[in-house]
């Protein structure tokens, strides 16, 4: 991001920094890009104060053979503690997008796994 103001303030938590693959400056910049373009549309996401990766960001097989890719989960939230929602930033795109929010309305009525790819550890394995 430019010189414009940002309006999250960013926290990792312990061991959730320096994981191969994922920039943190351009996914705090994608997460917030995405979260202004969607408040707008969506005044509640105009709270949003705080964005909190907790978990070290990760890939996760999934029981249908498919694979959520490496993201990292922000947790938005307002002044006030409140959840808003969370982000999944993709470091490599996932369905033309980088961030994709937990609440379809705010993916036009999408989900992020409706573009997982298939597993290549479990091509091949009986299922």
């Amino acid at each position: 991001m430019s010189s414009a103001k940002r309006i999250l303030n960013f926290f990792w938590g312990a061991g959730t920094r320096g994981v191969a693959g994922v920039n943190e400056t351009a996914a705090q910049s994608a997460v917030e890009a995405a979260l202004k373009n969607k408040a707008a549309s969506f005044p509640e996401l105009a709270n949003a104060s705080k964005a909190s990766v907790e978990s070290r960001p990760h890939s996760t097989p999934k029981a249908d053979g498919r694979r959520d890719p490496l993201h990292a989960n922000f947790r938005i939230s307002s002044d006030d503690g409140k959840p808003l929602t969370s982000a999944h930033y993709y470091p490599n795109p996932l369905g033309g997008e980088q961030v994709w929010f937990s609440k379809p309305k705010y993916n036009g009525g999408k989900q992020a796994n409706e573009y997982f790819p298939q597993d290549k550890e479990s091509k091949g394995r009986a299922k």
